[in-house]
């Protein structure tokens, strides 16, 4: 049987493991100099927003994309429909499937 402390000494000479890092990107971002994703800007570049329902409990029965197209600025209306050849049904908010019952009552 091994010594309970040889599990231990091993542990301790993995390097990084254990103990604090410098983080080399620290310095730029305190003095906000760092560049973060929503910085980004391209040309033609479009925003995505997630829009749901104000209403808690609710049951979306319809969708009206073509009211929603009609707004300035919208280029496209994505649904639950449209999402699935891409396969999420890992993620159970976009699945578009009928979710389990997790209790009877608020």
């Amino acid at each position: 049987m091994n010594h309970p402390d040889a599990n231990l000494e091993r542990l301790a000479a993995l390097e990084g493991m254990g103990c604090s890092r410098k983080r080399r990107e620290d310095p730029r971002f305190i003095q906000g100099k760092g560049s973060y994703v929503d910085d980004i800007k391209m040309p033609g570049m479009l925003f995505g927003v997630m829009v749901r329902s104000p209403y808690a409990h609710a049951r979306v029965k319809r969708i009206d994309k073509a009211r929603a197209l009609a707004h300035p600025g919208v280029h496209a209306v994505l649904t639950a429909d449209d999402l699935k050849p891409l396969k999420l049904h890992w993620m159970p908010t976009l699945a578009g499937d009928v979710q389990a019952v997790l209790a009877d009552e608020k």
